[in-house]
């Protein structure tokens, strides 16, 4: 007799284990939005968050911007617990929450790697725009946006403008002017400087014309609703001054960034290294710090020929 043959099909479901350890938010272009306090600069940086219930060490996760080097950089001991954030800086100095590589502003992709080397998170970001950072929507994880107002260590603030708002206008070219002039600017939400600052949605808000009694920079940026903050315009005018008989630089900047005792780079200060090679007492203008600025170049007859904004150190004896 024969038996019947039984033949049991089994189906295996693949489960994707989510990790409660995540890429929440990212800042690839930091020009001056968060300073750091362990190296005083202003460093890219890589939130991440616990969104689960429970305490996770991170020794033994890491970080990497290399597929094929996913152990690249490893985090400190740290007990991140559920619902918190950790900031890692993103500035090659390789210490403590300070990573071993730094983050492209023209896009790369990151990866979380867990403790049995997994990946358990990336993210495969495109161009990036300074002090605007990129993060996950609170209300939708999935969802990346972008962040007119950089939130390290607290909850995103997201937008889904993509765009930057339409620059300023100036109804005066940069350059020599022999009297007094009236300048209009032309722009949605215009916020505007006269002390070299860069210009934040707090600044003054241009509403009547600007006075140029005297030689001056004026710098504005855009802050048009349904759009990402706008690139900084700057214009110098040299009212009166003498006639240019080389070509001039100006270099316009918060002057913080220059004589803070505490994070100016042309000052002894506060917090400065002793010169390699040199018994000289520890200054500021020592440390590899790099500062925010804006360069305007002017050819012998006083036309601007470059204008942009660029980072600055010192340098030399």
């Amino acid at each position: 007799m024969r038996l019947p043959v039984l033949i049991f099909t089994f189906f295996f479901l693949s489960i994707t284990v989510e990790s409660q350890i995540v890429i929440n938010e990212i800042m690839a272009a930091n020009a001056g939005s968060h300073m750091e306090t362990d190296y005083y600069n202003f460093p890219d940086w890589i939130e991440i968050f616990n969104k689960g219930t429970t305490q996770v060490n991170l020794s033994g996760y890491y970080l990497s911007d290399d597929i094929n080097e996913l152990k690249k950089w490893q985090f400190p001991s740290f007990l991140l617990s559920a619902g918190q954030y950790y900031i890692v800086y993103c500035d090659k100095e390789g210490t403590g929450s300070h990573s071993n590589f730094g983050l492209s502003a023209d896009g790369e992709t990151i990866y979380l790697i867990d403790n049995t080397g997994n990946i358990i998170d990336n993210l495969d970001y495109d161009k990036q725009y300074p002090d605007i950072s990129y993060g996950r929507n609170f209300f939708d994880i999935s969802q990346w946006l972008f962040c007119a107002s950089p939130t390290p260590g607290s909850a995103n603030l997201t937008t889904t403008a993509t765009e930057r708002s339409p620059a300023a206008s100036f109804s005066i070219p940069a350059g020599r002017l022999s009297s007094s002039s009236v300048l209009n600017l032309a722009g949605s939400k215009i916020r505007y400087t006269i002390n070299g600052n860069e210009p934040v949605s707090t600044s003054t808000a241009y509403d009547d014309p600007i006075a140029l009694n005297k030689t001056m920079v004026v710098k504005a940026k855009t802050f048009k609703d349904g759009y990402l903050p706008g690139e900084t315009y700057a214009n110098t005018y040299f009212l009166s001054e003498h006639t240019f008989t080389l070509p001039v630089v100006s270099l316009s900047y918060n002057s913080d960034y220059f004589y803070d005792n505490t994070y100016g780079i042309y000052v002894t200060g506060t917090n400065g290294i002793s010169q390699i090679g040199n018994c000289r007492e520890p200054a500021n203008f020592n440390q590899n710090w790099e500062r925010l600025a804006y360069l305007e170049y002017f050819d012998i007859n006083g036309i601007k020929k470059i204008s942009q904004p660029v980072g600055m150190k010192v340098s030399g004896g």
